[in-house]
C-alpha cells in the first residue's frame, strides 16, 4: 500500500517561486505513488476567527483579484489539510505515515521562526527534508538549541543549499546530510511547458522582451537594467511585480498585475532576457534555458543577507558570471547550456533517488 505523505512548507500566498516549489514537489511525490497532501497551518487568531464566522455567519462570497483567481485554480487539485493550532496534532499523525519539509527558507531562524516547520508535533513518524532552506549562513543563536533538538529525529535531511551542509553537519554531529536541488528542478523544462501552454495573457506577447521579475528593491536596479536593455537591443519590458516589492517602474515597461503561476511561467519560457534577484526566477531561467542576469538582493555585509542562496546556485552550474552587482561588466553572451543540462540532469535523477531512499528505507 502506497505511503502517506504529508509536506510541511510554504504553499505561497502570491510569491510565484514559493507556490511553484511546493507544486513541484506535491506533483513528484504523487508520480512517484504516495499519497500526499500539504499541511496548512492556520494559528490561533485566525482559528478562533475561522471558528467563529463559521458558527454564527453565513460564509461571504470573497471577491478575490484575477491573479488570486488564477492562484486558487491552479492549487484546487492539491490535497491540503489545514491545522488548527488549537487543536491537538494526534489526527493528523494517525493519517500520516512519512512527513516531509521543504523546500524555501522554512528553516531561516535570521527572519523567521515556527517550530512547525522544523515538526515538532510528528511524535514517533519518520521526518524528512526535501531542499528546506535556512536562507542564511547563520543560525539564529536565540533558536540554535531548539533547532538542533528538533533536526536530530529526522531521518534523513537534504538541503538546497550545499554551504550550510556543513553548519548542520556540525551543529548535529551527523555526517549523512547532503544538498539536493531545489523542487522546482524536479520538473523537465517541457513538462514546465506544460503548466505555461495552460497560461491565459490579457496581453499579446511581444516577439522580442526583457522579463522583470524583483523582490527586493535597491537603487542601483533601474540603471542595471537600461545598460542590460541597451546591450540586448531590447525594447520591450515586461514587469510582473511581486508579492514582497510591488510596483517597480521603469520607462516605457509593460506592469503585467494579473499573472498567475502558469502566466509568470510562461513569460519567463518566452522571454528573450531576464532580469531578477529571486533564487527561484534564476532557477527557472536556468531549467528552461534562458538567457538571464541576476541582480543582489542584498550587501553582502548585512548579516541577514540571502544572497548565499544565488551563490549556490549559480556555483553549481557555472553560471557566477550571471551575477551583477554595481560594480559588475555587463555582456551580452549567451550562455552555453550544453554543459548546464547535463549537470541538471545528474541532479534531477539524484533527487529522485534521495526521495525514493529517504521514504522506503
Amino acid at each position: 500500500m502506497a505511503k502517506n505523505v504529508s509536506l510541511v512548507t510554504w504553499i505561497g500566498a502570491g510569491n510565484y517561486g514559493t507556490l511553484l516549489q511546493s507544486y513541484a514537489l506535491h506533483h513528484e511525490l504523487e508520480r512517484l505513488g504516495y499519497n500526499v497532501c500539504f499541511l496548512n497551518k492556520i494559528g490561533v487568531v485566525r482559528s478562533f476567527k475561522l471558528f467563529f464566522n463559521q458558527c454564527f455567519f453565513r460564509k461571504k462570497k470573497e471577491n478575490f483579484s484575477l491573479k488570486k483567481q488564477k492562484q486558487n485554480e491552479f492549487i484546487k487539485n492539491y490535497r491540503i489539510k489545514n491545522v488548527y493550532t488549537i487543536f491537538p496534532k494526534c489526527a493528523i499523525n494517525k493519517a500520516t505515515d512519512v512527513y516531509i519539509t521543504g523546500s524555501d527558507q522554512i528553516w531561516n531562524t535570521m527572519f523567521y521562526w515556527d517550530p512547525f516547520y522544523f515538526l515538532y508535533f510528528a511524535g514517533r513518524k519518520k521526518r524528512i527534508a526535501y531542499a528546506s532552506s535556512l536562507g542564511t549562513n547563520y543560525i539564529n543563536p536565540k533558536y540554535k538549541s531548539r533547532v538542533k533538538k528538533y533536526l536530530l529525529k529526522f531521518s534523513h535531511i537534504g538541503l538546497r543549499e550545499q554551504s550550510t551542509v556543513q553548519l548542520l553537519s556540525e551543529l548535529l554531529g551527523r555526517n549523512d546530510i547532503v544538498s539536493v536541488p531545489d523542487p522546482t528542478f524536479l520538473l523537465t523544462a517541457k513538462e514546465w511547458n506544460e503548466i505555461a501552454q495552460k497560461a491565459v495573457l490579457e496581453f499579446d506577447v511581444p516577439e522580442k522582451y526583457m522579463f522583470v521579475y524583483f523582490v527586493g528593491k535597491r537603487d542601483s536596479y533601474t540603471t542595471t537594467l537600461e545598460t542590460i536593455r541597451k546591450k540586448h537591443g531590447i525594447k520591450q519590458i515586461i514587469i510582473v511585480p511581486s508579492f514582497e516589492s510591488g510596483f517597480f517602474n521603469i520607462a516605457d515597461a509593460l506592469i503585467y498585475k494579473n499573472a498567475g503561476p502558469a502566466e509568470f511561467v510562461k513569460l519567463l519560457q518566452n522571454a528573450t532576457v531576464i532580469c531578477t534577484d529571486s533564487f527561484h526566477a534564476s532557477a527557472f531561467s536556468i531549467n528552461l534555458s534562458k538567457d538571464f542576469y541576476v541582480l543582489k538582493r542584498f550587501s553582502d555585509k548585512d548579516e541577514n543577507s540571502q544572497n548565499v542562496r544565488i551563490y549556490d546556485l549559480l556555483l553549481r552550474y557555472n553560471l557566477k558570471h550571471r551575477l551583477c552587482d554595481e560594480a559588475c561588466k555587463i555582456e551580452n553572451l549567451p550562455i552555453d547550456y550544453s554543459s548546464v543540462q547535463p549537470l541538471l540532469e545528474k541532479d534531477r535523477k539524484n533527487a529522485k533517488t534521495y526521495l525514493i531512499n529517504s521514504i522506503e528505507n
